[in-house]
Formats: C-alpha cells, sequence, structure tokens
C-alpha cells in the first residue's frame, strides 16, 4: 500500500534522491500517526446466577380492589401463594393477600399491609429491614421473627422498596423456609413485587 506524505516531505525526498542519498531510508524514518480510538462502553456486568433451590419471582402484580362492605375505605387483593406462585379470590387460600386502608382515624391503621391468610397450613412471620438493598443481604437471621396481631388476622406493615424478610413453618411436617420480598409498586389498585424462596428447609441462604 503506498502512503500519500505531504507535499513538503516529497520535495524533501526528491532533493536528496538527487543528492545521492538513500530514499528508502528517509520515508522509513517518516513516523506515521498513531491512529486515535473511540473509547469502548465498558460491558455490562454478568448476572450473578442463582442457586436452584434459591426461587426468583419477579414483577408479581396482584390487583386491589375496593371492600365495599368495610367500615373504612379498604382494598384487597386475591390471596398469593409463594410457593405456586398463583392466586385465588377463594377463602383461606394461598398464604398471604395485599391489604390497603385510608382514612381511619388511627394512622397506624392506614396503608399497605401484607395480611395472613389464617387458614393457610403454613405459619408466616416477617422482619422488616426498611429500605436495605434487596439482592445484598444474602442470610435470613435465626432469631427476631414475628408477627402483629391485627383485628382477626396477623399483619406486617410495608412500604415501597422496604425489604421484608419471611419464615414459612408448616404446622404439620414443621419444615421451615425462609425467603425475602420487595415490594416495587403500592397503591389502592395494584401491588408489584419481586420476591426470592429458598426451596431448601432449615437453609437460610437467600
Amino acid at each position: 500500500m503506498s502512503r500519500r506524505l505531504p507535499i513538503i516531505l516529497v520535495s524533501a525526498a526528491v532533493a536528496m534522491g538527487a543528492a545521492g542519498c538513500d530514499l528508502d531510508a528517509f520515508l522509513g524514518s517518516v513516523a506515521t500517526p498513531t491512529p486515535t480510538l473511540e473509547p469502548t462502553a465498558a460491558a455490562s456486568p454478568t448476572p450473578t446466577p442463582h442457586p436452584d433451590h434459591l426461587k426468583y419471582v419477579q414483577g408479581v402484580r396482584l390487583d386491589l380492589r375496593k371492600d365495599e362492605g368495610s367500615l373504612h375505605s379498604t382494598y384487597t387483593s386475591d390471596y398469593f401463594d409463594i410457593f405456586t406462585t398463583s392466586s385465588s379470590d377463594i377463602s383461606d387460600s394461598g398464604h398471604f393477600r395485599v391489604y390497603f386502608q385510608e382514612k381511619n382515624q388511627d394512622n397506624e391503621s392506614n396503608g399497605h399491609f401484607i395480611w395472613n391468610n389464617k387458614g393457610s397450613i403454613q405459619k408466616i412471620e416477617y422482619i422488616n429491614r426498611g429500605f436495605f438493598d434487596f439482592m445484598s443481604f444474602d442470610e435470613a437471621p435465626e432469631n427476631g421473627w414475628g408477627i402483629t396481631p391485627y383485628l382477626d388476622r396477623k399483619v406486617q406493615k410495608t412500604r415501597s422498596d422496604e425489604l421484608i424478610l419471611f419464615r414459612l413453618t408448616d404446622v404439620a411436617s414443621s419444615s421451615v423456609h425462609y425467603g425475602k420480598i420487595r415490594f416495587k409498586e403500592l397503591t389502592k389498585e395494584k401491588a408489584v413485587f419481586d420476591y426470592i424462596l429458598n426451596t431448601k428447609s432449615g437453609d437460610r441462604q437467600l
């Protein structure tokens, strides 16, 4: 491939050739500019794979409906089953439902709640870790579990982006399963959340 040189260099080369100088040596001594490369964007980090016994479910949506028979302004979803990811409006099915209440004189009774199904064979307990990063919390604690009584059910109050740990204890088999849940969106019309369930009994890895 031939290289095009500035006119002043070509003229100098011709003059040196006429004077008996080595033209090839002269051309070899001319520095070739190094091309400037555009910076390459950093590659996206590779997602950390989850072990098979950690069930990661994203983007679950439960629609809330206004409870016309309530004394207060309340909205409730269907019951959600943590193991099957299914939901049903059949009473005493699944593990919990999302409950929203507003306009109650007792302000602590207003807001969103994870409302346990009292008919479930699994006992559910919670720990609210507040606004803690969902993926970086990787092990459930041994102690500190509890539930808050409210009317005839057991509930856990929650807000968007809070990290809620849960523990499921099967009354019949005594198996224990740990998990975590984060509600990404909470309104009186819907609840959208992600969760991870450890399907290996007794294993606290999250």
